[in-house]
């Protein structure tokens, strides 16, 4: 069946900050637009003039003629009179497609209207993730003890048993927080080689290490550009005395996606990646990799869904714009098929073990973090200087030293934690000569990586209470105790008390604009040591969602291995297996990232099911159907769902169920049309939950099944609060699952995405710095005499227009589609510096933190139609279609239409009369 929709998906990750607070966030002068530039995009921006089609079906299988497809396809371009360079071509069971350059007279929709297309999407950019880099530092030690990020998921008790994940191929589609990366298969935690009998079997890079986001140039090289892509690689099955990953046996293969110089890459490119890793025969394919986005029709999403039906486990990364708060998924992971989490803070961080030695042969050993994870370029016996005998001092280093304070450019200076900033006391010991510094940390205060802007010593590091106050008994018993460096210093891990097992700050939230639950399950994805290439130190210590998806691909691959991979389980099987991943999760309480509230279970929205369990996704005899509720809005409540249970043991166990409530979050603050930033603010009002039985007996071999009846909180609807929990079912087998539910108190259809109240959207003359125009305006459209238009998205939208209409169109007129020269329609605009055309489609929303917090359009007078506007008198139309509206509906669009805007020849400075 053909596809009448042009359907795209867009991605950025972003960092600036462009609005004070609350009240101002909406007004011109907070985002400070700058005309004569495109400014911000939503989501990243579109290759200019670049589609990707996919060609149609015959009998449900594409077409595989004697004539090839591809060629076919172009010859009917050519026959139209349509010129196109072709870029790269996907021909597959799975998608069969090919991607192209055009000029901006070629319409999508005579491409679409082609008897070989089914579908057609602009290429868009998607941006480099951004995870955090902590520390980068050298390789792995003789006789360490291990550091761990399976404290608490139950992988460590899956090794013991033998589950090791071999047999299974993971596809690693490798990016880069910078650029792209691969991986750097020499590695010896990573097998030492690539090809037949190594861990990493081969790959290849799909766009080549030139690749700037138009030419393809690919080889068969996936070497590691960066590093990224290396400590994807071994958090899923990197081995090595001082850690081991998720699936330490399972084979690897390398997709390349971004070049070494160039910090995106396309739709087409992913699209590739994914399609040859199926056509490799990938068990799993993990893509740490994604953007703002928000909706599962783009091109990317739509065939990343269909390889997971086929029988291929794909984890995506969630997104690290946790900052933007709810309603902020990635382009990445709202397929509806693939598995899409979300990061926890891991609950250990990296220590470099020393020896200290005190009064006598008294001895201890001290580990300390690092801010690289090299530890310091000590080596040997150094002396420590402290600067108080006093244990509870409460200002240790705070003011400048006496000056009687030696040179302490040979020792290792101690200082008490508190009183003042890690960096103020660094700078006062620095005065005097230090390189070195060890802070040691308070009671009853969690363990951190100090951090210092700007340091000003070679090297800084925290050591625990306990260990700093047994160095302070030295001296107080009258020896200077000195501390032992080892050559090649053993690693070891410290509890993170404060953050550790909880959300990470940085992990995006959902819900899609469809309701989808995303994310769906969350892993350890905060300071995570893992292998890094071997010529930038071997091993790093990064954060992001970047690091928790490749956990997840990490536990599918233990379970494929387990049942007989791809080949065996097939597209029911892979589906069993999320099912298994998002039932085995617990929810985690809410972490503002500084402090945990016992009181409340995070939001659903943010953490999925919560902390993975790869304990019970593979020993479980248990398994439940479906694995997620998502109940959707008030206008189209999905209030009751049958839950199954299925018994694969050999004894009839008794299933008692219960209701478990994660904490309610409000979309919105009065009077603002933005969802709320990080960390948002809660309302104690939850759904309740009715069940048709509160226990039920399922014999072996069997399902059974019963009734859940939600009902919605009472709460005000205009704030659209979303709500959220768990049906808890526990065995008398000692088995626990649970089935996460997600609700939308109040209907998506009344959240408004752009504040026409305002102005938005805002025309400019792109060639002046004056404000807005809220007036009649002029153009010659020469030059810089050019209209330029922001669009602030402050909700996702499916569709968004910028029309040309006559000087009396008023909106009983709108007909969709619009036709030029009906109903008083001139036609769609196409960009003129950015080569967008519009309508726009499946648009994520713009976040706070984005730069800019717009985006930034000029026209210089092309129409969708290929034709070029006339001299006169028109008006700008306008229109974002609001969530689940209807296009043809007049009252489904949310429109602004603009004052009289002229268009003057450009040989007469005069208005037209």
């Amino acid at each position: 069946m053909r596809s009448t929709r042009l359907s795209t998906s867009i991605a950025l990750f972003s960092a600036a900050v462009v609005f004070v607070s609350a009240q101002t966030r909406n007004t011109y002068n907070n985002i400070g637009i700058t005309t004569g530039s495109p400014g911000g995009e939503p989501g990243g921006q579109f290759i200019k003039g670049r589609y990707i089609v996919e060609f149609v079906k015959e009998d449900g299988f594409f077409s595989m003629s004697a004539e090839d497809p591809v060629e076919e396809f172009y010859k009917s371009l050519s026959d139209n009179q349509i010129e196109a360079k072709p870029a790269v071509n996907i021909t597959s069971s799975i998608f069969s497609g090919t991607s192209f350059d055009t000029d901006n007279s070629t319409k999508p929709e005579d491409i679409l209207a082609l008897p070989q297309v089914a579908n057609i999407w602009p290429v868009r950019r998607v941006p480099k993730p951004t995870p955090q880099i902590h520390n980068v530092g050298t390789a792995a030690t003789e006789g360490a003890e291990k550091w761990t990020s399976h404290a608490n998921t139950g992988v460590l008790k899956l090794h013991e048993q033998g589950f090791l994940g071999e047999g299974v191929i993971v596809a690693v589609v490798t990016d880069s927080w910078q650029v792209d990366t691969g991986i750097d298969y020499h590695h010896p935690s990573l097998g030492g080689g690539i090809g037949s009998g190594y861990k990493v079997s081969g790959g290849t890079d799909i766009v080549g290490d030139k690749y700037e986001g138009l030419e393809f140039h690919p080889d068969s090289d996936p070497y590691d550009c960066v590093g990224h892509g290396t400590h994807v690689a071994g958090i899923i099955a990197g081995e090595d005395k001082d850690f081991i990953g998720v699936a330490p046996k399972a084979t690897l293969r390398a997709y390349k996606v971004f070049g070494c110089e160039y910090s995106s890459t396309g739709d087409d490119a992913l699209i590739l990646a994914f399609v040859t890793a199926y056509e490799d025969g990938a068990d799993v394919i993990n893509a740490s990799i994604g953007g703002p986005g928000g909706w599962p029709e783009d091109a990317w999403a739509a065939a990343s869904s269909r390889i997971a039906d086929q029988g291929v486990f794909i984890s995506i990364s969630a997104g690290n714009s946790g900052e933007e708060g709810i309603w902020y998924p990635s382009s990445g992971d709202v397929g509806h098929s693939v598995t899409a989490v979300a990061s926890i803070t891991n609950e250990q961080y990296l220590t470099f073990l020393t020896t200290v030695q005190g009064v006598g042969n008294n001895t201890r050993d001290v580990g300390y973090l690092d801010k690289s994870a090299q530890g310091f370029a000590f080596t040997g016996r150094v002396p420590i200087y402290i600067l108080s005998q006093d244990k509870n001092v409460a200002n240790d280093g705070c003011r400048p030293l006496p000056e009687s304070t030696p040179d302490l450019s040979g020792y290792l200076v101690l200082v008490r934690r508190g009183g003042c900033t890690f960096g103020t006391k660094q700078n006062n010991v620095a005065v005097f000569g230090a390189q070195y510094v060890w802070f040691y940390n308070t009671r009853n205060t969690p363990v951190v990586y100090p951090d210092i802007a700007s340091s000003v010593t070679e090297g800084y590091a925290m050591i625990t209470a306990e260990d700093g106050e047994w160095i302070i008994d030295q001296f107080v018993a009258g020896t200077n105790a000195t501390v032992i460096f080892p050559e090649y210093p053993e690693k070891s891990g410290v509890n993170n008390t404060a953050t550790g097992g909880k959300l990470s700050a940085f992990t995006s939230w959902g819900p899609s604009f469809e309701a989808q639950m995303k994310p769906e399950i969350a892993a350890p994805g905060g300071y995570i040591y893992s292998t890094y290439p071997i010529n930038q130190g071997g091993y790093a210590i990064l954060s992001g969602t970047s690091m928790a998806s490749p956990y997840i691909a990490g536990v599918a691959a233990l379970y494929m291995a387990a049942h007989g991979g791809r080949a065996n389980m097939g597209g029911e099987g892979v589906t069993e297996l999320k099912r298994k991943i998002i039932t085995s999760g617990t929810l985690i309480n809410w972490s503002d990232g500084v402090t945990t509230d016992w009181s409340k279970l995070a939001p659903i929205a943010q953490q999925g099911a919560g902390y993975v369990n790869a304990e019970k996704v593979l020993t479980y005899a248990t398994s439940i159907y479906p694995a997620k509720l998502e109940l959707n809005d008030t206008a189209y409540l999905k209030p009751g769902h049958y839950i199954n249970i299925k018994n694969s043991g050999t004894e009839e166990v008794e299933y008692f169920i219960t209701h478990e409530t994660a904490t309610t979050i409000n979309s919105f603050e009065p009077g603002i049309i933005t969802p709320q930033p990080f960390p948002g603010t809660f309302i104690n009002e939850t759904a309740t939950a009715s069940f048709t039985r509160t226990s039920i007996s399922v014999r072996p071999g069997t399902t059974n099944s019963f009734k859940v009846t939600f009902t919605p909180p009472n709460v005000a609807a205009t704030l659209l609060p979303v709500y959220s929990g768990k049906i808890i079912i526990t065995g008398s087998n000692g088995e626990v699952l649970s089935v996460p539910y997600m609700g939308i108190a109040g209907k998506l259809y009344d959240v408004k995405s752009w504040d026409v109240a305002n102005g938005w959207p805002l025309i400019f003359n792109d060639g002046s710095n004056a404000p807005s125009i809220s007036g009649p305006s002029n153009f010659t459209l020469n030059g810089t005499d050019v209209p330029g238009v922001a669009f602030q998205n402050h909700f996702g939208s499916a569709e968004i227009r910028w029309d040309i209409v006559e000087t009396d169109w008023a909106p009983h007129e709108w007909r969709y589609p619009p036709v030029p020269g009906s109903n008083k329609f001139v036609g769609s605009i196409v960009t003129r510096r950015e080569a967008e055309e519009f309508p726009l489609y499946y648009q994520p929303r713009h976040g706070p933190y984005e730069p800019g917090f717009y985006s930034y359009y000029t026209w210089g007078g092309d129409l969708a139609d290929g034709t070029k506007i006339e001299p006169g008198k028109y008006r700008f139309l306008f229109q974002t279609l609001k969530v689940t509206g209807v296009k043809a509906r007049n009252s489904d669009w949310q429109r602004k239409l603009s004052d009289v805007i002229t268009i003057r020849p450009i040989s007469n400075s005069t208005e037209l009369a």
